[in-house]
């Protein structure tokens, strides 16, 4: 669901204004009462929140720690439908890059579902701030479900569980200073996309290595691909023999093109794409032919789908 950068600007200046509200007949001025720091989350539908903290003094977050339960999904035409999942689901939303939920959906009718939702939990050990000073101070936490930023994906016949990863998108930080107070607002988009669109897969056992849950960055000039530690792991812990082990690329559940996993020890030539292990630093890079001069047919890395798919997760660059 497409939120308009109108609507945003729109809900932010409401938050300003209530914020402000408070501030001027609401809250005591400083000489009389001291008011400690508070944290309010509002919801953006079709978007992911807006913050509003209200201090004495000025201060940061340093954390914003929620923990999210009651998922459901909605079908391009249809009601809400509940998300089997182990809840409740913490996320750091400053700091987490990303997290992974895994949910069955074998209760759900085959189709496309274009908006997830979730209820942000109160109470102090399930949604709290972290201020820049240490102090860990309560969130008051909306009402309503939080309507995050979807792209639309298929749930097929017999599917009966996938990977849902929410990730904070862009943000938006305001700080208004009143005589005695100090209001910051802010908006932040959490988009929630499904997982297992790439994926680099072991021919001989079909077994997932590498999807794009452990991909920084894909370059798609170089062909080379930033690990997260996970990623790395992964790849240095394949046991390659020196013919090499055969691995084959997917997007949306369909094959790209094959190559194989390669030990730089090797003397063997192998005129497919290889992946040479173990990574280097923190990277590796799909290279055509080893060494290069023996590589033999159509370069199909330049693909499409696989470019679609990562830029529109985010993981696409030049």
């Amino acid at each position: 669901m497409a939120y308009s950068r109108n609507k945003i600007l729109l809900y932010g200046g409401a938050g300003i204004a209530i914020a402000t509200l408070l501030c001027i007949f609401c809250l005591p001025v400083k000489t009389e009462i001291h008011v400690d720091p508070s944290v309010t989350l509002q919801t953006i539908p079709g978007y992911g929140i807006q913050t509003v903290m209200i201090s004495e003094e000025q201060t940061t977050l340093r954390h914003l720690n929620l923990s999210l339960s009651d998922f459901e999904v909605k079908a391009t035409e249809g009601k809400w439908t509940s998300l089997d999942v182990a809840t409740p689901v913490s996320f750091n939303l400053l700091r987490d890059p990303e997290t992974s939920i895994t949910a069955d959906v074998s209760n759900l009718v085959p189709g496309s579902y274009t908006v997830v939702r979730a209820q942000i939990l109160g109470g102090l050990e399930y949604t709290n701030a972290t201020l820049i000073n240490g102090d860990v101070v309560s969130v008051d936490v909306p009402s309503s479900k939080v309507e995050f930023a979807t792209r639309a994906f298929e749930v097929d016949e017999g599917t009966a569980s996938l990977i849902l990863v929410l990730r904070p998108g862009s943000r938006q930080l305001t700080t208004h200073i009143l005589p005695h107070y100090h209001i910051s607002t802010g908006t932040t988009k959490i988009e929630v996309a499904r997982a297992g669109g790439f994926g680099i897969y072991l021919l001989a056992s079909d077994e997932l290595i590498i999807s794009d849950l452990e991909i920084i960055v894909y370059n798609q000039t170089s062909h080379e691909i930033q690990l997260t530690d996970a990623g790395v792991e992964k790849i240095a812990g394949l046991q390659v023999p020196l013919n090499g082990t055969g691995f084959a690329i997917n997007v949306e559940g369909e094959e790209i093109y094959r190559g194989a996993f390669w030990s730089p020890l090797s003397s063997l030539p192998y005129h497919g794409f290889v992946i040479q292990t173990p990574p280097t630093n923190t990277a590796i890079t799909i290279e055509a032919g080893y060494p290069a001069s023996q590589f033999q047919g159509e370069d199909t890395r330049n693909n499409r789908m696989i470019f679609e798919y990562l830029d529109a997760v985010g993981k696409l660059t030049d």
